[in-house]
């Protein structure tokens, strides 16, 4: 699927600091999209989620990097400055920004005050 990232809703920044580095938004259909700043390629990856994957994430079963490759996307899209490209998946793992690191590892300054109120 490829992702039409200017209809997607943001929702809300899961984790931000100085800026998105991992995003929650919607379709139409309601179904969850993940945007994760990418740390060395100058861009924002976007990725399909499920609503019980994103859980296993916010409850700390899974690393960053996990969920990323979790996604129902095989193909993900990355959106920088000047352009959106596709890529597959697999090739951008190391670029997730917190990757190997656990939600429940990462500073709370930097997360909402309750994530679940926004599934």
């Amino acid at each position: 699927m490829i992702i039409e990232i200017a209809k997607l809703i943001r929702v809300t920044d899961l984790l931000n600091s100085e800026g998105t580095i991992l995003g929650l938004l919607k379709d139409k259909n309601n179904n969850f999209f993940l945007c994760s700043y990418l740390k060395s390629m100058n861009g924002t990856v976007f990725y399909s989620v499920t609503k019980n994957i994103l859980l296993d994430y916010l409850n700390g079963k899974l690393k960053t990097e996990e969920l990323f490759l979790k996604s129902d996307s095989f193909l993900v899209t990355i959106k920088s400055d000047a352009e959106s490209k596709s890529y597959i998946k697999e090739n951008l793992k190391q670029e997730i920004h917190f990757g190997d690191l656990r939600y429940s590892e990462i500073s709370s300054s930097m997360k909402p005050e309750n994530p679940f109120q926004f599934l």
